[in-house]
């Protein structure tokens, strides 16, 4: 059996997204690890909490022992630059309709889906992966509940967060939040 080190897998995974990022977006891009934490249900509310961003998508991700939820965070300012560059339309966007929401999501996706197949590559883990979804408002609790449906109550679980900051005129910061059960923190054969 050999252990698991989670933060040699998120520094990894981290400078994969980061790499894709600036190829796709010819800029510089700078990447923050703002910490690994083991919750439980109470705690990850709390850890929640102090997130500060609006909108997003998420995607569950599952096998028989790996359980998680990836997700791509950004402000609304942040998501209309990203609706802007995709569009190559710098300052057009003022409000997120359906058209914008979806070239966010994808844009998250992207990221998430990234970040997640560099994450576990190294774990032998085949993934399954649910279709992104939109969150806004209540997204906090959204994912809590989420991913309780899938744990026992007092389960504890791994919450790690990377910040991924494109550097414009105006930078633009995407969050990244990897929730998944305690069982990868364990030893995989």
């Amino acid at each position: 059996m050999i252990p698991v080190d989670v933060e040699a897998l998120i520094a990894e995974s981290s400078e994969e997204v980061r790499k894709l990022l600036s190829k796709w977006t010819h800029q510089n891009v700078e990447v923050t690890h703002e910490g690994t934490q083991e919750l439980n249900e109470k705690a990850l509310r709390q850890a929640l909490a102090k997130i500060r961003w609006d909108v997003g998508a998420y995607t569950e991700i599952y096998d028989n022992n790996f359980k998680g939820l990836a997700l791509g965070l950004v402000n609304k300012i942040d998501a209309a630059k990203i609706v802007d560059f995709i569009a190559q339309t710098p300052g057009r966007t003022t409000n997120l309709g359906d058209k914008e929401k979806s070239a966010v999501k994808e844009t998250l996706n992207l990221v998430s889906g990234t970040y997640t197949n560099m994450f576990v590559k190294n774990l032998g883990i085949q993934l399954n992966l649910s279709p992104p979804e939109w969150i806004e408002s209540s997204w906090k609790d959204v994912i809590v509940e989420k991913f309780h449906k899938r744990y026992k109550e007092k389960e504890k679980h791994i919450l790690t967060k990377v910040s991924f900051i494109i550097e414009k005129n105006e930078d633009v910061r995407i969050t990244m939040l990897l929730l998944f059960n305690k069982l990868l923190k364990i030893e995989q054969s």
